[in-house]
């Protein structure tokens, strides 16, 4: 707007001023009304949706007592067909709310019904509607196809019971879904409004307004017009099997906006909508005519504002000519006397601006008169300094070149000065060096001469040796001229070069640390331990060695070692012995990595004998240091033991609070400990670093992982803790980390072979292990042997199962185990083929041996196939298991036992052996 005129901006000013209030005024009215319209209608949705849920319960109450009413009448009691045949016709025809009434026996079969069609299906035994009427109850169903009628269907039925109260039949009324439409369709809003009723999947049980619509567009199909779902947009936005309100698309793309109610006792919800455009067309007219309004006042004012411009306009027009006179210097144009005739105080603008003329012009003259004699003076001051610049140029050029001289001078001077100070730097850091040299120099010269260890520099050409300190002439009993006349190998008792050559190239690669004996002057010999480093000192090839007698230390060695040897065997017998009685049996195995160890176990009985108790502790570190803690730990352990209860969470943590305070830092305890409850048949481990155990039960087979921290790393620690119960035969191993470490896959399979278990336990721990290795294995004998029952789900203990039960077989079966066995084998791979989950029970009850094998499918007919394959004999049967890869696990199973039995699901096989007692 910086170009355009004072008439074209107030022309403008004064349609925004009428126009941007305007339409401020008709936003702010169309969101408050249509928030009020969508409001209201929103209210009067629901409040229709709510009565129509009404309408529809109070409709379903009258249809249900109206079968209730004629389930109780007396000739239904009865059962007198041919007066219920009247009766229902009478009913059809005085109450038009049922399509159809039947009656229904006792059994289940349709005897009478006043569908128009007739009976075209029997038999309704496994309809829910029958089924809730031999339970004695009402029922009231979904919509439904009707079997006889094939038309959409919503069934009430009532039981009949006869005055004894025993059960003789059903009666059953079917109403059309066209009934409830009716009844939806009476509470449609507007043009676009209508009320549907949905199932849980979201199917429109009522048709629509638009069905016929969507038919003639071809978006469905007519015969499906009874299976029309809402649209996904409005599945997205509206929650089935809830209450509340929502705005959503149709199948059409209108908007819609409505309220929805569930029906909790039949799954359904109604659904009431109308169309957003429908609701604010209204708004809309409403909004065009204020609009209209505000275009025809902007058209009556314009004339106004032009009129009311343009006697403004006129004196601006008068005032800028005569500024133009002055900026053009014109000043013979300017009138001091003109009129406006406008306005009061544009006529006192003219005025004062004639006046302003009259002084500006006066103004002007006199700026004249001074600007010819200022002229004047400015050319006098020009030559005044014309003749300044030549004398300061003289001045400059003198003053120059002795600022050229000066600088030159003081160049060379520094350049002088620098040279001298590095000079002197130099000679003062040689004199430093030469100073430090002969300090250090003085400090190996003491060094080389009190030291204790014996110093000699050796000529690695020659092996000769060149320089010997004091210790050496008194180790040796040879004065210091006697040694540098002798080789190295003079002081060796091996003479061989080889060795010497071999020692002095290694202590130039990288430095040598060997032991030796050596030789006095006298004859005697002496260990010695020998550090040597080669360096080339100018030409020279020298070694430097120090050698330390080391005969005390060999002394106190052997002593030590000895003491360490007792104190492993101490150790070992504070172990207690392997055990067995009726009720266990333990092995142990104790490999300690060096004599001690850090590896520890106890257990003990209770008073009562139902109770044993154990632990295994794995002390960080070797040695005799080591083996102390655990001595420490394993006593602290054992009058824990002492108790009644040892081992708990809590007593663990005030364990774990002792090594805390008394442990160093970098020492911890790895624990697992246990009770065997012989009256409650279980095992409880308890478990502070060695995580894991092998076990063997019906529940467990394999490695088993108890999460636990060890103890004195943490004032809060977390143990773990589990509990398997246990049956005859079940075995568990606990091992410290040196086996676990190392652990073969053949040792976790054999788990439930006791003794082939610990066999390769103990070879395992035979040869060259890396850690201290100890173990408790414990074999389960003291319990009611029968009945044994084995569970499991993955292939990995489908393995260790089957080899407990082979096992099992050996000792129960003698020669028949193996066909016994295979027999076995064959029923778990047919359970296998038809469920995840596998329990195998074995029973023994005189001199028979009975073996259930069950899974969690649905199972097959298995008698049938025995009476099948029986029929055929023996010798049939392997004729066609050799001509056939498949099919051979049943004819296995009846060939090679006694007895085959499958129960009635067909998920389960029983095998019946005679063995010898």
């Amino acid at each position: 707007m910086k170009h355009q005129t004072l008439h074209r901006q107030l022309r403008i000013w004064t349609v925004l001023l009428i126009v941007i209030p305007s339409v401020m005024i008709m936003t702010l009215y169309t969101f408050v009304q249509i928030s009020v319209v969508q409001q209201k209608s929103l209210e009067m949705i629901g409040q229709r949706v709510e009565l129509q849920k009404i309408l529809i319960e109070n409709w379903i109450d009258e249809r249900r007592e109206d079968v209730r009413k004629i389930s109780r009448l007396k000739e239904f009691q009865e059962a007198d067909e041919t007066e219920i045949k009247n009766i229902l016709g009478l009913m059809q025809e005085g109450n038009h709310s049922f399509d159809s009434l039947s009656y229904i026996n006792k059994d289940g079969l349709f005897k009478i019904s006043t569908f128009s069609g007739g009976i075209r299906v029997a038999s309704v035994v496994a309809q829910p509607y029958y089924q809730a009427a031999a339970a004695g109850q009402d029922y009231i169903s979904d919509i439904v196809i009707g079997r006889n009628s094939g038309l959409p269907l919503i069934n009430f039925s009532s039981p009949i019971f006869d005055k004894q109260g025993i059960f003789q039949g059903v009666v059953l009324g079917s109403v059309h879904t066209t009934t409830i439409e009716k009844l939806l369709r009476d509470n449609w809003i507007g043009h676009t409004g209508e009320i549907l009723l949905v199932n849980r999947e979201g199917i429109m049980i009522s048709e629509p307004r638009y069905t016929n619509i969507l038919i003639d567009k071809g978006m469905i199909d007519p015969k499906a017009r009874m299976k029309l779902k809402l649209s996904d947009d409005a599945l997205q936005h509206i929650q089935l099997g809830e209450s509340g309100i929502a705005n959503w698309s149709d199948y059409l793309g209108n908007k819609v906006m409505g309220a929805y109610q569930f029906m909790p006792e039949y799954g359904w919800t109604l659904i009431g909508s109308i169309s957003e455009k429908e609701i604010l067309n209204p708004i809309y007219n409403q909004l065009a005519m204020m609009a209209g309004t505000t275009l025809l006042i902007v058209l009556l004012i314009l004339p106004c504002a032009t009129w009311f411009t343009n006697r403004i306009k006129k004196p601006i027009d008068w005032l800028i000519n005569q500024s133009n006179y002055i900026a053009a210097e014109n000043y013979n144009m300017l009138k001091t006397d003109q009129q406006l005739a406008t306005f009061y105080e544009f006529n006192l603008l003219g005025e004062t601006f004639g006046r302003m003329g009259d002084k500006i012009k006066q103004t002007i003259n006199l700026l004249k008169d001074k600007e010819l004699l200022l002229n004047q003076k400015v050319i006098q001051i020009q030559d005044i300094n014309a003749a300044l610049e030549e004398e300061i140029m003289e001045r400059q050029e003198a003053q120059a070149a002795l600022y050229r001289l000066n600088s030159e001078l003081e160049s060379k001077v520094a350049e002088r000065t620098v040279e001298l100070e590095e000079i002197n730097a130099t000679l003062e850091e040689e004199i430093m060096e030469r100073q430090l040299a002969q300090v250090e120099l003085q400090k190996y010269r003491l060094f080389f001469i009190h030291s204790r260890d014996i110093m000699l520099f050796i000529d690695i050409n020659s092996g000769r040796i060149i320089e010997a300190n004091p210790a050496a002439e008194k180790a040796y009993g040879y004065m210091r001229d006697e040694l540098l006349n002798m080789r190295i190998t003079d002081l060796r008792i091996e003479q061989e070069d080889e060795f010497l050559r071999e020692h002095i190239n290694l202590a130039f690669k990288r430095g040598i640390t060997f032991e030796i004996m050596h030789r006095r002057k006298d004859g005697s010999k002496f260990p010695v331990e020998v550090n040597s480093i080669g360096e080339q000192i100018g030409s020279k090839g020298i070694v430097f060695s120090v050698i330390r007698d080391i005969s005390e230390r060999r002394k106190l060695q052997s002593e030590i070692q000895s003491q360490v040897e007792v104190a492993g065997a101490v150790q070992r017998s504070l172990l207690p012995n392997d055990y067995l009685n009726e009720k266990l049996a333990i092995r142990t195995i104790f490999r300690p990595l060096t004599i001690v160890s850090g590896d520890f176990y106890g257990y003990r009985w209770t008073h009562d004998q139902n109770m044993f108790h154990g632990y295994l502790i794995d002390v960080s570190g070797h040695g005799v240091a080591t083996a102390l803690y655990t001595s420490a730990v394993s006593t602290m352990l054992n009058e824990m033991m002492d108790r009644e209860q040892p081992w708990s969470l809590a007593r663990l943590g005030e364990l774990n609070r002792y090594l805390c305070d008394n442990l160093q830092d970098n020492i911890f305890v790895a624990l697992i400990a246990f009770s065997i409850d012989f009256r409650q048949k279980r095992i409880t481990y308890w478990t502070a670093g060695i995580n894991q155990a092998l076990v063997s039960t019906r529940t467990e087979s394999g490695q088993v992982t108890i999460p636990g921290i060890f103890l004195g790393v943490t004032e809060t620690p977390k143990f773990g803790t589990i509990t398997l119960p246990i049956q005859n035969g079940d075995t568990f191993f606990i091992f410290s980390d040196g086996i676990l470490e190392q652990l073969p896959p053949k040792a976790v399979d054999s788990i439930g072979r006791f003794d082939e278990a610990y066999e390769l336990l103990t070879d395992l721990t035979a040869g060259n292990m890396k850690d201290d290795c100890s173990a408790l294995c414990i074999e389960i004998k003291g319990l009611k042997p029968f009945p044994i029952l084995f569970e499991y789900s993955s292939r990995k203990e489908n393995r260790s199962v089957r080899g407990r039960i082979n096992h099992l077989l050996q000792n129960l079966a003698g020669n028949r185990a193996k066909k016994i066995d295979v027999a076995v084998g064959e029923a778990i791979m047919n359970a296998r083929q038809h469920g995840d989950s596998i329990r195998v029970k074995i029973n023994k009850i005189g001199s028979w041996l009975i073996i259930r094998v069950r899974n969690s499918g649905n199972g097959f007919n298995g008698n049938d196939k025995l009476a099948n394959l029986a029929a055929t004999g023996t010798r049939q049967i392997f004729k066609n298991m050799i001509d056939s890869e498949r099919g051979r696990g049943i004819p296995l199973m009846l060939a090679w036992s006694d007895k085959v039995l499958y129960n009635r699901l067909g998920n389960e096989v029983m095998i019946i052996n005679h063995i010898s007692q």
